[in-house]
């Protein structure tokens, strides 16, 4: 239990230290001016039209290329910055011990990475709040967007397949959750390879999944290669594209939701052991 309480203490003390980093609100910042030039010609209809939208827009905007782009590549320089605390490193390692030290680093990284998902799903709505209107179901405003402008000069899409296949918590509880494992697995594969010594190898793996999720999206080399890219690059399954919906037949070798959120599960937790696994070879801490 007091290692508990210590590991505890070290996820805390990451939180508060993240908190007063200039680039972590910097990267908000540039989230919220992308996303405002990224929506607004959706919001330019709403307006056109006199009309409100649902706030449930994430699903769409993970369907998007750019826009899951920018929100991998700014969990990647999220994460990068805040385990270079080494100065730090000693004096926590010492206080609280290796094992509880290594718990609350994982711990930061989870808890991290959700407050980081959910604070994205604000800032894509929040420059245009007075169009938002708090609804169970879709919304009519984005089916009519759909039939008039099937791909806005602003960025913004909307794809039917998914209004009409999905209800809106399992469309939200689906990306959420396979964003928020896809984010904290990002952080977790650079901290497991910056324990082992080699930060920048991390950094090449992230970079990798992500150009991986990238290619699948671009579509230029068939879609027998973009489907089996998407099969085995994780960030792929927040995308809808490449999901299998329930009633759907399967043509193409994807996952279905369930499978893919249990892999991705499986991916956090082997990301996780292996960290454990430097720790118990001692190779966590050497500088």
């Amino acid at each position: 239990m007091k290692g508990f309480r210590k590991g505890i203490s070290v996820c805390r003390g990451s939180l508060l230290s993240c908190g007063k980093q200039v680039k972590v609100w910097l990267i908000l910042g540039i989230l919220l001016l992308y996303f405002w030039q990224y929506m607004d010609g959706y919001f330019l209809y709403l307006k056109d039209n006199g009309t409100a939208t649902s706030p449930w827009l994430f699903p769409l905007i993970m369907n998007g290329r750019y826009g899951r782009l920018v929100l991998h590549g700014s969990a990647i320089l999220l994460f990068s910055n805040v385990f270079t605390d080494s100065h730090q490193r000693i004096y926590e390692v010492f206080r609280s011990g290796e094992r509880a030290y290594l718990g609350g680093k994982l711990l930061f990284i989870l808890l991290l990475a959700f407050l980081f998902t959910l604070t994205v799903q604000v800032v894509i709505w929040l420059p245009h709040i007075n169009r938002i209107f708090i609804g169970a179901g879709w919304g009519r405003a984005l089916s009519g967007f759909s039939q008039k402008h099937s791909y806005y000069p602003g960025g913004f899409s909307v794809n039917m397949r998914i209004i009409r296949r999905l209800s809106v918590p399992q469309a939200m509880g689906y990306t959420l959750g396979t964003y928020l494992l896809g984010i904290n697995l990002l952080g977790g594969i650079l901290y497991t390879f910056q324990a082992a010594g080699s930060r920048l190898a991390g950094l090449a793996v992230d970079i990798a999944l992500i150009g991986a999720d990238s290619l699948a999206d671009l579509n230029i080399l068939g879609d027998s290669v973009t489907y089996g890219i998407a099969r085995v690059c994780p960030l792929c399954w927040s995308n809808l594209t490449y999901i299998q919906m329930p009633g759907e037949v399967r043509v193409y070798p994807v996952w279905t939701m369930s499978e893919a959120l249990w892999l991705l599960a499986a991916g956090v937790t082997v990301v996780t052991a292996v960290a454990f696994w430097l720790q118990k070879r001692r190779l966590l801490f050497r500088n």
